[in-house]
């Protein structure tokens, strides 16, 4: 391989390692926003809840987005929720196993701009009231 090779390989590598960290900056921008609206309106609703309280289930250390300590309510939030995303997955299955109350958000609750309204719809069905 010749040194123009390799010039032209470690571009494209470095090129490749810039679009994957802007991304990466771009999931996690998404991503706060998404749990600053949710926060937003459970603050405004007078809920009483914690952001990434550590919690012991079935022998796991999870850390939900949100807990809601008067109704026992975990909200998570992820970048899709929905069947293939492995983290999704294993936080449904842990839920459901163990019984637990909650409500999953994703960024399409954020591009759709409804999480007013979608929490709106589902908290009143576990006991939480809100406005």
């Amino acid at each position: 391989m010749n040194y123009q090779s390799k010039i032209y390989i470690l571009v494209i590598w470095v090129s490749i390692a810039m679009i994957k960290t802007e991304q990466d900056r771009q999931v996690r921008k998404d991503m706060a926003e998404l749990k600053e609206k949710v926060s937003f309106f459970l603050y405004n609703q007078f809920i009483n809840f914690e952001r990434d309280k550590k919690i012991q289930l079935n022998g796991s250390e999870i850390k939900p987005a949100f807990f809601l300590n008067d109704h026992k309510v975990f909200i998570d939030c992820f970048r899709f929720a929905a069947p293939g995303d492995k983290d999704y997955e294993e936080r449904a299955k842990l839920y459901e196993e163990e019984g637990v109350k909650h409500l999953f958000m994703d960024f399409r609750n954020l591009a759709e701009k409804n999480i007013e309204e979608f929490l709106r719809a589902k908290l009143p069905a576990m006991g939480v009231g809100v406005k």
